[in-house]
């Protein structure tokens, strides 16, 4: 695999109503799809990081992605499809950042399909 991240791009965009981050968890929902984060990610424009998941405060900054849009999903590095990138419709990205095996991120499609990363 390589390039877009082929599973979900039949199904973008994908909205973003509902954002939640307890200092463990990231998940990103809405009532037809969801991703779950156990690892560690970090949000980006361009080259620059404007944040990342320890970063003070970053429960009050990542609501601001409640109303985006997923518009596009690629692997961090396409020669290792491990990472995610989610390139979300105000031209940020959310990158997903697999560190250790019992770390995955799990993504629920519309039509009820599972993918569990890393695992």
């Amino acid at each position: 695999m390589s390039g877009t991240v082929e599973f979900i791009a039949p199904y973008l965009p994908l909205k973003i109503d509902n954002v939640s981050w307890n200092g463990d968890v990231l998940l990103l929902s809405s009532t037809e799809w969801s991703l779950r984060v156990d690892s560690v990610w970090r949000i980006l424009a361009g080259k620059k990081m404007l944040f990342g998941c320890w970063d003070d405060d970053a429960n009050k900054i990542v609501a601001d992605l409640e109303g985006l849009s997923v518009t596009s999903v690629f692997w961090v590095t396409p020669e290792e499809p491990i990472d995610l990138s989610l390139v979300l419709s105000n031209g940020t990205r959310l990158e997903v950042l697999c560190c250790l095996s019992f770390e995955p991120w799990v993504v629920n499609l519309p039509d009820n399909s599972v993918f569990v990363g890393n695992s």
